[in-house]
């Protein structure tokens, strides 16, 4: 048993309806559902049943509650006295993959927005799988996933999760390479221009590995690589252009592919304070 669950019970029970619970806890719903059927399969008794109006807690449930609510405040007491938390902090955390282009939109919003003592900004820059894991548990509020391939990952992996995914922004699928590359000069590239090239990617964001290829922790990584790499190149997305240095080549593919970069979220999930200031500050960014 652990605290948390106990709030999400207090929680449900104050507002009757799991799913306004999960917002209210900065988690999806599924999640919180799948919490309260594991803590009832553990204490062995329904402790909510559904009423015309949303949820309310059995007679067994009822009495579990108060009895979590007494040791909830106590837990709040300690921390207030010992570790000097005083209040609830909003979060607005999210997971990246290969959307470096997000991270000034995200930072500005942070600095931008109201910051006060019950305010908390973090983000982190992962792989993909670890970006849904993220989401899935409720560690972050969203994640935002590169997707070179259009709907395929969303299809075969996004959406099994029981994740919901819309696009956020769309770009033109390009690659960059060094000045002295082969390729440079060259007005559009093609997939057999590039088949004794070295791949250089962001690790996790493919599925497979490429045949000659150098994995990178992130994309600033990735253009410092392909800039003492004569030929070298990676895949990245007209929108990275203003965060892509002069020392590098950007050229256009004989493809007309395009990329997709994902939100990605739990079911049930509503974007408002920070969150929604952020997503509305990005869509300026790239229609800018």
């Amino acid at each position: 048993m652990k605290l948390s669950h106990l709030r999400y019970l207090t929680e449900i029970a104050k507002t009757g309806s799991i799913t306004r619970a999960a917002q209210n806890l900065y988690m999806g719903q599924p999640n919180l559902s799948k919490a309260v059927r594991e803590m009832e399969r553990d204490f062995g008794m329904p402790i909510f049943k559904r009423t015309a109006k949303g949820v309310e807690p059995t007679q067994k449930g009822r009495l579990l509650i108060e009895k979590s609510a007494e040791l909830l405040e106590q837990a709040d007491s300690i921390e207030r006295e010992f570790f000097g938390v005083t209040e609830k902090k909003e979060r607005f955390s999210a997971a990246l993959c290969g959307v470096e282009y997000c991270i000034p939109v995200f930072e500005k919003t942070a600095i931008g927005y109201e910051i006060t003592s019950s305010f908390s900004v973090d983000f982190f820059r992962c792989d993909r799988k670890t970006a849904l894991e993220l989401v899935e548990t409720g560690e972050v509020s969203f994640a935002v996933i590169r997707d070179y391939s259009g709907n395929e990952y969303v299809s075969s992996v996004i959406e099994k999760k029981g994740l919901k995914a819309r696009p956020l922004a769309e770009g033109k699928k390009q690659i960059i390479t060094e000045w002295h590359s082969n390729i440079c000069q060259k007005e559009k590239v093609g997939e057999n221009d590039l088949k004794d090239f070295t791949e250089v990617y962001i690790f996790g964001s493919k599925d497979c590995e490429a045949g000659k290829s150098i994995s990178v922790s992130d994309f600033f990584s990735g253009c410092r690589v392909i800039s003492g790499l004569k030929n070298g190149f990676m895949f990245i997305s007209s929108l990275d252009h203003e965060i892509i240095g002069e020392e590098i080549c950007i050229k256009d593919l004989s493809c007309d592919d395009k990329v997709i970069d994902w939100l990605v979220y739990a079911e049930g999930k509503r974007f408002i304070g920070a969150e929604a200031e952020f997503l509305n500050k990005l869509k300026e960014t790239i229609r800018l």
